[in-house]
């Protein structure tokens, strides 16, 4: 049976993404959230890094990294592989309209500046508060020791903004990974058909995110504990 990690990391495990703490929503943010328009809100798609052993052994210079996100981005671009940022945005919309009597319109606004004051002022004219999610890594590589099974990767960041105050309400942050590789798919399995394998690790780590960050951020109508 496949086994499947989806945890708060070590910020060390991915290299170059800055810490990210999680904050849940406190019973005063919450009790404002009724009635009020919600929005979803994610940014162009990151480099996707495709890490096969060959780049592996290189990956000590430039260009081992070089190759490894010039492959990834072509598996991604070719294939039509979509960032799950948008898709988790969106559910996270639609829990939290759910869990605080909110209106979660359908629709998702791009704005590829991370930070906070950007991302409140292009959104302000249209919502008070939108469900911001970025992707903060994704890729593939091949496991230590098995180099024809491969695991995929993913991480990612939610953050409830208010738009008037420029405020993070609530953060959370989830990562995705194999840590079995005996059941893990060859890269074939991976990016053969329309790169289906990968498409369907991503749908995996899009639900496991979606049901993670609802939990941290206090988002979940079902299960979730009532708000102090």
């Amino acid at each position: 049976m496949q086994r499947i990690r989806l945890a708060l990391l070590p910020v060390a495990l991915l290299a170059g993404c800055a810490g990210v703490p999680q904050k849940p929503l406190s019973g005063a943010s919450a009790a404002v959230l009724k009635n009020q328009t919600l929005i979803a809100s994610f940014a162009d798609k990151p480099d996707f890094a495709a890490w096969t052993p060959g780049k592996i052994v290189l990956a000590g210079g430039l260009f081992g990294g070089m190759w490894a996100v010039s492959a990834g981005n072509g598996i991604v671009e070719e294939n039509h592989v979509p960032d799950p940022a948008a898709q988790i945005a969106y559910k996270l919309t639609l829990a939290m309209a759910a869990r605080y009597g909110a209106d979660a319109k359908p629709r998702l606004l791009r704005v590829n500046s991370d930070a906070v004051e950007d991302i409140a002022d292009t959104a302000r004219a249209s919502t008070r508060y939108i469900v911001d999610v970025r992707t903060l890594h994704w890729g593939l590589s091949a496991f230590p020791g098995s180099w024809w099974r491969y695991r995929v990767q993913y991480a990612a960041r939610a953050r409830l903004i208010d738009t008037w105050q420029r405020l993070v309400l609530a953060e959370g942050r989830c990562d995705f990974t194999r840590l079995d590789d005996r059941s893990a798919p060859t890269y074939d399995e991976l990016v053969d058909r329309q790169a289906a394998g990968l498409k369907w690790e991503l749908g995996t780590a899009t639900a496991l995110c979606v049901n993670v960050l609802q939990q941290q951020m206090r988002l979940a109508l079902n299960g979730s504990r009532e708000l102090a």
